[in-house]
This record gives structure tokens, C-alpha cells and sequence, in this order.
């Protein structure tokens, strides 16, 4: 199991947003157009802890880490459609889900709001998405 095998398990379930939204990734340059709304992913992993156990957790942690998934809607489209993207993402990364892939299975340990931001005519609103990988057995 690699980084980037859990990266890409994380990221396939955006591939399935209802509704759709263009998807900008950590580093990729983008430059927003006609108010479109967009989405920034940020996969940020973490230090590995010995032990699942000692975060009160019943598998050894192999790896650990952050999703920031960050919908940004022009100011002018108002709050309700941004409000209804970041529900569906904390929909489809629900607490205690587990995503399975090839060897081993990410576990959603935590899917949190952030703060809405506004920003150059743009609305911001984080969904913060803790996650833990485990190998088959775990």
C-alpha cells in the first residue's frame, strides 16, 4: 500500500459527484472562468501512528492523513449552492465508511466543516475529511 494507491482510492469516489464539478488538484495550475464553480483537492498525509489502539481504533494504522476537499463558488451564486456541494461531499465521505481497494481498505475516521471564506468574489467551504489505510486483517 503507497500514498498514491490511497490517494487515487480517495479520489476515484469525486469521479461520482452528483452534482459534477470541475476537480483542481494540489499543484495543477488553474485559473477560474466565467464564474464556474471549481473544487480544490488537497491529499495531505500525515506521520504514521504505531497503532491503531492507540487511537482507540481496533486496526494497526499503516498510514494516516487529511482530504481537504474545498468547493469555491462565486460570491453572486449566493451561499445555497456552495452549502449543497459541501453536503454532498461530507456525504460521500461519511464517518466510519471504508473504502476498499487492491490489498488494502481507507477508513473515514472523521469528516468535519471548515469556515467559510470569501475571497476575490469567490466563496470558499472546506470539508476536512480524516482518513486511516489498513491492510487486509488489520
Amino acid at each position: 500500500m503507497s500514498i498514491q494507491a490511497i490517494e487515487s482510492a480517495l479520489l476515484l469516489k469525486l469521479t461520482t459527484l452528483n452534482p459534477g464539478i470541475a476537480i483542481v488538484h494540489e499543484g495543477e495550475p488553474y485559473t477560474p472562468s466565467d464564474n464556474t464553480p471549481y473544487l480544490r483537492v488537497e491529499f495531505i498525509p500525515n506521520e504514521t501512528p504505531a497503532t491503531g489502539q492507540e487511537a482507540g481504533q481496533d486496526a494497526p494504522v499503516r498510514e494516516a492523513g487529511l482530504l481537504q476537499l474545498t468547493p469555491v463558488y462565486p460570491v453572486a451564486s449566493g451561499p445555497g449552492p456552495l452549502k449543497a456541494m459541501n453536503s454532498v461531499l461530507k456525504t460521500a465521505f461519511k464517518w466510519k465508511q471504508t473504502v476498499q481497494a487492491v490489498g488494502f481498505k481507507v477508513r473515514i475516521d472523521r469528516c468535519s466543516r471548515g469556515r467559510l471564506v470569501s475571497d476575490a468574489g469567490w466563496n470558499s467551504l472546506p470539508v476536512i475529511v480524516r482518513w486511516s489505510a489498513h491492510t487486509p486483517g488489520d
